[in-house]
């Protein structure tokens, strides 16, 4: 999250945020494959680094996985969708909550 709140003040600074924030993402991943939410995450991390095709590959998996958010997003159903990363973004922030909404809609198409 830091990485989304500094984007607008020091670029370069939310870069490191965003580069500190896919390590420890992988990093959860490798300890539990099937953690969604690091998953989910990294996508939008992967996203915000302009690292689209990346983040596309690790939306296909969690689709290949059976993930119900993957399943939404692919669904004609978008209002389940957008229940479930109501859920995932709990934050007070709206643009938080809109940027990974985003990010994880453009990998999940």
């Amino acid at each position: 999250m830091w990485g989304l709140l500094t984007s607008g003040q020091d670029p370069n600074s939310s870069r490191e945020h965003f580069e500190e924030a896919e390590r420890h993402l992988q990093e959860a991943l490798r300890k539990n494959h099937n953690f969604r939410p690091a998953r989910h995450y990294l996508v939008a991390v992967l996203s915000e680094l302009g690292r689209q095709d990346e983040a596309v590959k690790e939306m296909a998996m969690s689709l290949a996985k059976g993930e119900p958010l993957a399943r939404h997003l692919k669904s004609a159903n978008q209002e389940l969708a957008e229940e479930y990363i109501r859920r995932l973004t709990p934050y007070t922030n709206q643009e938080i909550r809109d940027r990974v909404r985003k990010a994880l809609q453009e990998a999940g198409r």
